[in-house]
């Protein structure tokens, strides 16, 4: 659902379903709460169906297909593909052209959810609008067979998936009267669970690209924000994201909440993801620390020229790291000779030392210097 062309009109089916599902998802809940109790089986439904859901989109549609962080056995994107059509968020080849259209021309006319033509326009109005996308920027997923099978078939496995599954879940674990029971499915599995799935996602484009912090950078508008990350799996560090998008983890610090980031881990662990990219963490403190002398307006040239000397032997003590991970990396591969792996291995814990040592230098300098501004 994008606007890659001037040419909109009003895409009204899918208008309709945005609109009409929230009020359905809050007056259907309360008349069926009026004459049956709220039981367990109800609740786990609701969570369940809405993890999986949420993640299919996160480490699926996301992670997996628009930014190629990591490989997933078939079975699993099949499983992401299906529960990310029960979503009703499109199929992926068109979320995954969305997306690639906003991470390359973010904040700008050509972004599909520009956040500088409003909260609104970001968090759901863009999707009122039909739109031809450009599937030039999918090339990858034009080629895959399943990818092009669920959007061809989309509308009725988002049926199944959305609706006709979690009322049979229903049927099986549920309390009450068969009837009823998946009348729950379809109102707490189906309605509600979708409808918080999608303002959750919304919630990634509109909130995160307003409100929150940006340790990374300021080139674009997005940002970190920890709520959103709460709601989302782990997307809401959406600054990290933005600087650093080809790297399979939104949080990267151990207390970050990122259940996707530890789903991909751990699948990798039974081996059935593969290849996770991610960011050297020499370059995220590098970002983090030149974004911070940029955002400092200095007067006393002496100052400047201090930090400058010191971000200088930062950088090349960063590439000095860089060319030796590199050159342990490949040779790992295929050196035979024990005694130069090891030798290797011990001037890159060397090199680590040393790029510690100026950045820490770097660090606290800049707090002297900020200081001295205020």
């Amino acid at each position: 659902m994008n606007n890659t062309t001037t040419n909109k009109s009003l895409d009204l089916p899918v208008t309709l379903f945005l609109l009409i599902t929230p009020v359905v998802a809050i007056v259907a809940p309360i008349v069926y709460l009026l004459y049956y109790p709220l039981t367990w089986d109800l609740v786990l439904l609701f969570v369940g169906f809405s993890f999986l859901s949420s993640v299919s989109i996160t480490a699926g549609y996301h992670r997996l297909l628009s930014h190629r962080s990591y490989k997933a056995n078939g079975w699993l994107k099949n499983l992401f593909l299906f529960f990310g059509g029960g979503t009703f968020q499109s199929s992926a080849l068109e979320w995954v052209a969305d997306h690639r259209m906003h991470h390359r021309f973010v904040d700008t006319p050509r972004d599909p959810y520009n956040i500088k033509q409003g909260f609104m326009h970001a968090h759901i109005s863009w999707l009122f609008h039909r739109c031809e996308r450009d599937f030039s920027v999918v090339p990858d997923l034009l080629k895959d067979r399943w990818i092009m099978w669920q959007r061809r078939y989309f509308l009725p496995l988002a049926i199944f998936s959305g609706f006709i599954f979690p009322a049979l879940i229903a049927l099986i674990i549920g309390q009450q009267h068969w009837l009823v029971n998946i009348l729950a499915g379809l109102i707490f599995g189906g309605v509600v669970r979708i409808v918080f799935v999608h303002h959750c996602t919304f919630f990634v484009n509109s909130i995160c690209h307003m409100w929150g912090s940006r340790p990374y950078s300021e080139e674009c508008t997005a940002r970190d924000n920890p709520f959103i990350a709460f709601l989302t799996n782990g997307e809401g560090y959406h600054n990290f994201h933005h600087r650093f998008q080809y790297d399979y983890r939104n949080g990267t610090r151990w207390y970050h909440y990122d259940p996707t980031k530890w789903l991909i881990s751990f699948m990798a662990l039974l081996r059935q993801t593969s290849d996770l990219r991610r960011v050297p963490h020499s370059q995220i403190v590098m970002a983090k620390l030149a974004l911070k002398q940029s955002s400092i307006a200095f007067k006393d040239p002496l100052i400047s020229k201090k930090l400058d000397t010191l971000r200088s032997k930062a950088e090349q003590a960063h590439s000095h790291l860089k060319a030796l991970s590199n050159e342990y990396q490949a040779l790992k591969k295929t050196i035979r000779s024990r005694y130069q792996l090891l030798k290797l291995k011990a001037d890159l814990q060397v090199a680590k030392i040393e790029f510690d040592k100026c950045c820490k230098q770097w660090s606290k300098y800049l707090i002297v210097a900020k200081c001295s501004v205020v």
